[in-house]
């Protein structure tokens, strides 16, 4: 009798254990995989990290080998901070003479901040979006990537000299003929963002990638705040850039245009999933740049002769321009450039000032430089 009871409580301990494995079964078969996944973490700005160098899968390319490590072009911080006392300040925005006199930071004109950091096309930014939080200095300054769409080996000249002192790498598909500091310059087949990636090492993710085209050149002074500083509202970042068109000497009627982007690596690939078309478009941007205090210079078919302006225009898709149907020459291009005439042949351009722009009349790089035919109206009759 005693061995019976036993032979059964093993049979039902068997069928309890024979259920749970059933059940286990179940519901890792069926049951977790209808589970949505768990939500990745998000990016902590600011982590250093290195990219694994494995093959793209967007574009099947395999990165260089070695990776290049951005670590070769990043810019000495102590070049650009005089040490005063117990304060540090930024040499950019310093009184230099002065400030030695007095033991303490003194800003240029257009400078803010106890340290003279702040541009004053920064600050008008902060409060036209009502940040109040003062800015932080970084001990490590972010690099600045930036990708360049040529159109022109002059304009493309232009950027990389008044961008050289801020940035620490740029990036174009076709080697330049300018006369550049080419060992800041990589040369890649393809510029796309998710490609760029597997050709860098040590990349961070609070390093900031710029965007632009060769005819769009963003402040320096705002670039060298973002290089060197913490705390901004928000980003994307573009720039109201002052619009010139055939050369500095003329205006587009609407003054302004917006153009170029920045952003972090890590807002690159966290919100726009590594894809530089999608971040140009965000609607969601901190604009930098007013129509007294500009964020950089747009120079639109700036060209070295009106046979350049031709070949740019015809291989144009810019619809507003009326080309259909109408004699397209380089003479013709000649009078819509002396005239001051928009592609139509209808708008009137905005005769620019030097004496009253000043600074922001063009960059320096192209008012202290070999620049004279963007700066003076060469196609004008009545000019010499």
């Amino acid at each position: 009798m005693r061995l019976r009871v036993l032979d059964g409580r093993w049979l039902s301990l068997l069928v309890l254990l024979a259920g749970q494995v059933v059940f286990t079964v179940y519901y890792v078969v069926v049951v977790a995989p209808l589970k949505p996944p768990l939500a990745p973490r998000p990016l902590d700005p600011g982590v250093n990290f290195v990219e694994t160098p494995l093959t793209n899968v967007s574009t099947g390319h395999r990165p260089l080998s070695p990776p290049i490590p951005l670590s070769l072009f990043q810019l000495d911080r102590r070049k650009f901070f005089l040490g005063l006392n117990s304060s540090d300040c930024f040499l950019p925005g310093t009184e230099l003479d002065f400030s030695k006199r007095i033991g303490r930071c003194q800003c240029q004109q257009g400078w803010h901040g106890q340290d003279c950091g702040l541009p004053e096309v920064i600050l008008r930014a902060f409060m036209t979006a009502k940040y109040t939080e003062p800015p932080k200095l970084r001990r490590q300054p972010r690099r600045v990537i930036c990708i360049i769409k040529w159109s022109s080996d002059t304009l493309t000249e232009i950027l990389l000299s008044e961008l050289e002192v801020v940035v620490d790498l740029f990036i174009l598909d076709r080697k330049p003929d300018a006369k550049i500091n080419k060992e800041k310059v990589l040369v890649l087949k393809s510029t796309d963002w998710a490609f760029i990636k597997t050709q860098l090492a040590d990349l961070r993710y609070d390093d900031l990638v710029l965007s632009v085209a060769d005819s769009e050149i963003p402040n320096p002074k705002a670039l060298l705040f973002l290089k060197f500083y913490n705390g901004w509202p928000y980003e994307p970042i573009t720039f109201r850039m002052r619009w010139s068109v055939f050369g500095f000497f003329w205006l587009h009627p609407q003054l302004t245009v917006l153009a170029g982007r920045v952003c972090s690596v890590g807002t690159l690939a966290r919100n726009f999933k590594d894809n530089l078309k999608l971040m140009r478009a965000s609607n969601e941007v901190l604009v930098v740049g007013d129509l007294n205090h500009f964020g950089g210079w747009k120079c639109q078919l700036c060209m070295d002769s009106a046979e350049d302006i031709l070949r740019e225009a015809q291989a144009s898709k810019d619809k507003s321009w009326n080309l259909d149907g109408r004699r397209l020459d380089a003479e013709y291009v000649s009078d819509l450039v002396g005239q001051g005439l928009w592609m139509d042949g209808k708008m009137q351009l905005l005769r620019a000032s030097p004496s009253r722009e000043q600074d922001y009349f063009a960059p320096a790089t192209v008012r202290n430089g070999n620049f004279g035919h963007l700066l003076h109206n060469f196609y004008e009759m009545n000019t010499y």
